[in-house]
């Protein structure tokens, strides 16, 4: 399997080769040779607009050229200079004509189309005809239209062309195909501070008000020595005050947080509680962990999976949507298949943002897998325009406008490639109280980073993971679909097919 480094990695750690895996790689080409191949996949609306702009290009070009034809013909009908102030010369054409087939190229990159901008065509000497021919012709192809333009220009004048991109052919959606990456900062707590305390980092703290001051494990066991899964666990303060609750999850873990100096410091009690028992115990100013014996305990297998996904249906999403929908699928799928003694009950919601066709649509929990499924195969992406999204009022539904059930296990798969609008005062609040209430719900956050996140969208994925009980996942570039995806800020990782990622990280949930 893959392993790789960033360059914080390489200054607090030490480098590591960034070699290709193998293994990996030959998995992910069988899987595509194995894959129908579907060419019409390429005519996204993306695709089809740059086709458009390329042909308004081309007329566009022509027009130009036809244009410096006519004025050098009427240039011998007319005075010397006579209009010399609006008749372009043949080199303000090409100019024109080059700044033209820029503004194209900059749509169609926007529109994620790789251009050719540096070929250019040298004149070719002809024999002079008409009057006023230099002798020096330019041909050059429009192979939108689809013929050979041959007109007189200036001498030593270049003619740029624009070519048609060659995009590769990716093959249809199927599980496996897409690439991630897992990195649980709780697993290296320590790290993850050195990270939020980088300068490129550190800012976002402020912007989103949100700081991990301090945070202390609690390991939670029975009296036989095993793990106590759901259990409340609190961190207390002065007066009594909660300041921080959590849940244990399957190897009877808790973190908990004080999110200020204040609370930090006035830290001084770990509550724990289940089945009517209730252990404390003090904390002091240096506590980073902390182990509580819970008699009575119990480790048998949930009974309850409350498995939810929330997924960002925005425009940007559509070079990745298909294929996730595809993968998704098989992680529900296979897990129900797993555990047939677990009642499984999944909830798919989308969202986009103020002025699209929804804000956030929601679909509640059930145990009919199959009505979930079609749900979640119906969906598309549009819409977004600007680049934030409305994750608040997304994650804001999920927790508050669906029932979850009480000793379960609690996932909510997050889906994304864009931050909340933190410009907005408004959103950072909701956030802020958002995050501690899933925390205390026992609901696990686990990003699903895809392609176009940034390193504002990867700090606030990282803090939901890491105050939820959560674990960071992201998309990587190994699988060649989708834009490109941000390299995280991690220590080494595995790559893995993403669906067998999520299934691994479901069935470690549940114990």
């Amino acid at each position: 399997m893959k392993k790789q480094s960033k360059d914080l990695e390489r200054r607090l750690r030490s480098a590591v080769p960034d070699t290709p895996p193998s293994t990996l790689k030959e998995k992910i080409l069988t899987r595509a040779a194995n894959t129908p191949q579907d060419e019409t996949m390429q005519r996204s609306p993306r695709r089809r607009r740059f086709v458009y702009w390329k042909l308004a290009a081309s007329f566009a070009m022509l027009a130009l050229l036809l244009s410096v034809s006519v004025s050098r013909l009427s240039g011998s009908l007319q005075p010397a200079n006579e209009h010399a102030d609006i008749v372009p010369s043949a080199t303000e054409a090409v100019a024109g004509t080059e700044a033209l087939g820029s503004m194209f190229l900059e749509d169609s990159l926007h529109a994620d189309a790789e251009l050719s901008k540096g070929a250019w065509a040298d004149g070719a000497r002809g024999e002079a005809g008409a009057p006023g021919d230099t002798g020096i012709r330019e041909s050059f192809p429009l192979e939108s239209i689809g013929g050979i333009i041959d007109l007189p220009i200036d001498t030593g004048v270049d003619f740029p062309i624009i070519f048609e991109p060659e995009l590769p052919v990716l093959p249809d959606p199927a599980a496996g195909l897409l690439t991630a990456g897992e990195w649980c900062d709780n697993s290296d707590f320590a790290f993850f501070k050195r990270v939020l305390n980088r300068n490129d980092w550190f800012d976002y703290q402020a912007l989103y008000q949100l700081t991990l001051v301090r945070r202390i494990a609690v390991s939670v066991r029975d009296d036989r020595g095993l793990p106590v899964r759901n259990a409340s666990v609190a961190l207390t303060g002065a007066n009594d005050s909660v300041l921080f609750r959590a849940v244990t999850d399957y190897g009877g873990n808790a973190y908990l947080f004080a999110l200020s100096e204040q609370a930090a410091q006035s830290a001084s009690v770990v509550t724990v509680s289940q089945n009517g028992l209730t252990e404390q115990l003090p904390v002091s100013a240096d506590t980073e962990e902390i182990s509580v014996t819970l008699g009575g305990g119990t480790v048998r297998s949930p009974e309850t999976l409350d498995l939810m996904f929330v997924i960002d249906t925005t425009g940007s999403m559509m070079d990745e949507l298909n294929y996730l929908q595809v993968e998704l699928d098989d992680v529900i799928r296979q897990v129900a298949e797993a555990h047939p003694n677990t009642q499984i009950r999944l909830s798919v919601n989308f969202y986009r943002d103020d002025g699209d066709d929804y804000v956030v649509l929601p679909f509640d929990f059930t145990d009919d897998i199959a009505a979930g499924l079609k749900s979640l195969a119906d969906q598309f992406a549009d819409g977004g325009g600007d680049y934030p999204e409305a994750l608040d009022l997304a994650l804001e539904n999920a927790l508050h406008e669906h029932d979850w059930s009480d000793n379960a296990v609690k996932l909510c798969y997050l889906v994304l490639d864009a931050p909340a609008h933190s410009e907005q005062d408004a959103v950072v609040n909701r956030l802020n109280t958002l995050l501690p209430e899933f925390a205390a719900e026992g609901v696990r956050i686990i990003p699903v980073a895809s392609s176009g996140v940034d390193t504002e969208t990867e700090f606030f994925l990282r803090n939901a993971a890491a105050l939820t009980g959560g674990t960071y996942t992201f998309l990587t570039d190994d699988s060649g679909i989708g834009g490109g995806h941000l390299e995280p800020t991690v220590g080494d990782y595995e790559v893995h097919p993403l669906n067998e990622l999520l299934i691994d990280i479901t069935n470690r949930y549940l114990g």
